[in-house]
């Protein structure tokens, strides 16, 4: 995450802005522990993950970067974020497909450009996913000033909805956030210099029937 750092130099502040301005700048962390276990072709694994993603629309990352400017209006729109930690358990398999398909289908192909494929293995992951999520949006504008003592004033329409898990009342795995998800993929040997391979990841994800919603509004008035 970016925040305000007089050590941030006013060059690259502006440099940074002139990014955000462009809509090129997200941030995301992700992060794995778990165990894994592979026997042959078969495999079984359990991961605790991490994810986060973080998205300043120009007027906020202008006012974490250079500071906001008295009675100005700053518009909170298009900033959002969401996250999730959780459990991801499930296995995972790995199939060579039999030369004599490989070959079968390169001769159908009438082609000498894949004249030395070969080695192909498909692959699946099935994952069964459980843990707690958020979700942020800010919408609306709002105007900060300062009051008589110096203090920092909001007005406006300006606020920020989270969506999340009622971590107050989590008491079984029926509380939690809960989903599957699968990845597929192909890989083989092209010559016997090049390997190539393709796969979808995260087919899925994770859903909760009875999240909160809380919304927090930026007026002071």
């Amino acid at each position: 995450m970016v925040i305000y750092s007089p050590q941030i130099e006013t060059a690259n502040q502006e440099k940074l802005l002139i990014m955000l301005y462009s809509g090129a700048i997200k941030f995301a962390k992700k992060a794995k522990e778990g165990i894994n276990l592979t026997i042959g072709p078969v495999g079984i694994f359990s991961n605790m993950r991490e994810e986060g993603n973080l998205k300043f629309n120009p007027d906020i990352a202008e006012i974490l970067l250079s500071g906001n400017q008295t009675e100005a209006e700053y518009s909170l729109d298009g900033s959002i974020g969401n996250g999730a930690i959780y459990n991801d358990t499930g296995s995972n398999i790995s199939y060579r497909l039999p030369e004599r398909v490989v070959e079968e289908t390169k001769n159908n192909m009438e082609s000498d450009n894949f004249e030395e494929v070969g080695n192909i293995h498909l692959g699946l992951n099935i994952r069964l996913l459980t843990g707690v999520i958020f979700d942020l949006e800010a919408k609306g504008n709002t105007e900060i000033g300062y009051d008589e003592n110096g203090d920092p004033t909001f007005k406006g329409d300006g606020k920020f909805i989270l969506k999340h898990n009622d971590f107050e009342n989590i008491n079984g795995i029926g509380d939690l956030a809960r989903g599957s998800a699968f990845d597929i993929g192909i890989y083989g040997d092209y010559n016997d210099k090049i390997s190539l391979g393709f796969s979808i990841m995260n087919l899925g994800g994770l859903s909760l029937d009875n999240g909160i919603s809380e919304t927090y509004v930026f007026d002071s008035s």
